[in-house]
């Protein structure tokens, strides 16, 4: 008799186990899409933002207040998560876990199932085990329900003092709803410089270098930081096949007890950072930072123009660049191109005078370009962005040696010829 007890027990716990993994996987799937919500959930709103919208309110209502608020319900909610599968596995094997710490009298209640075939099963199946996975449970619950009581002691007396934001943010100033107010009210700029990389999101304003993390909220002032490259990793990117160099940057605080961070982005938006800083980014490891697509075209847009010749002009036919106005002219856009018969549209005459600088110039080709196909660009053609002439990479010339003696200089200096200059610096040109 006892004998069939224990098969029975045994039968009905391997299928108490298929019916728990079953539910396991059913349960941690859905809890890890809530915890790192993939886009489907974002957009339905299954987040905890999304849950808690009202409570936690907007980023562009009070940014700072937003992320104390956020941090605290994602801690929480991540925690109870934990405590509710912590509750499945009681529900499915109670005796076993419970077994060691509770009276036997409270494990069938928490088993739903007869306590004499536990009683069987587990005294004569198990042993050391059952003191292993019940020291697991109950580190985990443990663990769980101090991670909620940590949360609760973040908010103590509805000041928020003890969370480790308000800390950070009362390094800078002991009212620290001041410091908050200020960097939510630079946040609603529309300036700012926005950076997300896996869970990790950048915001850089005028004074602030701000990184929200799933749990917290790092910041520092532009001002007392000292930014500097600590490392770089390529990453394959899943929709291109690329691989995309990933920096990261230390940023650590000159004020006495302020945490270091660190920011990780794509060195494609490393340009972008060091503009809006005003605070330099030390290379000190000489860490090679890879260029973007535009600056590796730029770069073999000026080597072309450069060995396509250059022109001179007068110099009161220079004017600022109609682009960035920041500089001189330098660019021609001159027919040289022969037919071939392998273009749709064949380059046309274009008689503007110099208007753009040679970036301005290979940015606009470069947009008219298909971005697909970045291959294919320095192959391509434009339209001249003044009176729309096609155009390709040989017809665009350098601005050479200005002249301002149109009568004298002989061949240094340029004649009109048919509304255009004549380019009389042409290694093409016989």
């Amino acid at each position: 008799m006892s004998m069939m007890g224990m098969q029975d027990a045994g039968h009905f716990t391997q299928a108490v186990r298929d019916k728990w993994l079953k539910w396991s996987l059913i349960y941690l799937f859905f809890a890890g899409c809530f915890i790192c919500p993939p886009r489907p959930f974002v957009e339905m709103g299954i987040t905890v933002q999304g849950f808690f919208h009202s409570w936690i309110g907007s980023e562009h209502d009070h940014y700072v207040y937003h992320h104390i608020r956020r941090s605290y319900a994602t801690v929480v909610t991540h925690a109870v998560i934990v405590i509710g599968y912590l509750v499945l596995c009681a529900r499915f094997f109670g005796q076993q876990l419970l077994a060691p710490v509770l009276p036997g009298v409270l494990n069938p209640i928490l088993a739903g199932e007869d306590p004499n075939m536990l009683d069987v099963y587990n005294r004569r199946q198990f042993g050391r085990v059952d003191e292993v996975k019940s020291l697991v449970w109950w580190l985990a619950m443990a663990g769980a329900v101090v991670t909620v009581g940590l949360a609760e002691y973040w908010r103590s007396g509805g000041s928020w003092k003890r969370h480790p934001i308000v800390k950070e943010l009362m390094h800078y100033n002991p009212d620290w709803h001041a410091t908050a107010d200020r960097i939510s009210g630079e946040f609603k700029r529309m300036d700012n410089l926005f950076m997300t990389l896996g869970g990790q999101q950048v915001v850089v304003t005028d004074s602030w270098v701000l990184s929200v993390a799933t749990y917290t909220m790092f910041l520092a002032h532009q001002n007392d930081v000292d930014l500097a490259i600590v490392g770089t990793q390529d990453v394959r990117n899943i929709e291109t096949g690329d691989l995309d160099q990933i920096l990261s940057i230390r940023l650590t605080s000159v004020r006495t007890g302020s945490r270091p961070f660190k920011i990780r982005l794509e060195s494609i938006h490393f340009e972008e950072l060091e503009l809006k800083l005003t605070a330099p980014v030390r290379n000190m490891k000489d860490i090679s930072i890879r260029q973007t697509l535009s600056e590796q075209f730029l770069e073999a847009f000026r080597a072309q123009v450069e060995a396509n010749g250059r022109v001179t002009v007068p110099e009161q036919d220079l004017d600022r660049c109609v682009g960035c106005m920041n500089c001189t002219a330098s660019a021609r856009l001159t027919k040289r191109c022969t037919h071939d018969g392998s273009r749709q549209h064949q380059c046309s005459p274009c008689m503007c005078r110099p208007m753009w600088c040679l970036e301005c110039l290979g940015k606009w080709f470069a947009s008219k370009q298909n971005q697909f196909s970045p291959e294919e660009w320095m192959a391509g053609q434009a339209e001249c962005p003044t009176c729309r002439a096609k155009f390709c990479m040989h017809d665009i010339l350098g601005v050479g040696a200005v002249t301002t003696d149109m009568d004298g200089g002989g061949g240094e200096a340029a004649e009109q010829a048919g509304g255009g200059w004549v380019n009389v610096d042409d290694p093409k040109q016989d």
